[in-house]
């Protein structure tokens, strides 16, 4: 197999490429979601990611809104704050971990 074949090229990158174990817990890392653009800073690499689109143009994204966790409050793209936060529901982790979400509620 000579250098300048793709296999080549993979050879000669042999140790500065993740191993598919290092993708392990990072999430969807086609769309940059979960821990995956931690992960790849976390081993020197750039992360390029698809920008999600906006479905349901009737209802802001979690984008369009300040979120301040360590204030506990939450500024809608109008400006109003709440700091009221409320269950809302669960769901189950990959390992089986059974989660309790929150959300804030104006």
């Amino acid at each position: 197999m000579g250098r300048d074949t793709f296999y080549g090229l993979l050879a000669s990158l042999r140790g500065k490429l993740l191993r598919d174990t290092g993708f392990a817990g990072m999430g969807d890392t086609a769309r940059g979601h979960g821990g995956a653009h931690q992960g790849f800073v976390g081993a020197g690499r750039k992360l390029v990611a698809r920008v999600p689109g906006r479905p349901n143009r009737k209802h802001f994204p979690k984008e369009d809104f300040v979120i301040d966790l360590m204030a506990g409050s939450c500024t809608c793209p109008a400006g109003q704050v709440t700091r009221t936060i409320a269950p809302a529901g669960k769901r189950t982790d990959s390992t089986g971990t059974t989660l309790h979400l929150r959300a804030f509620r104006h």
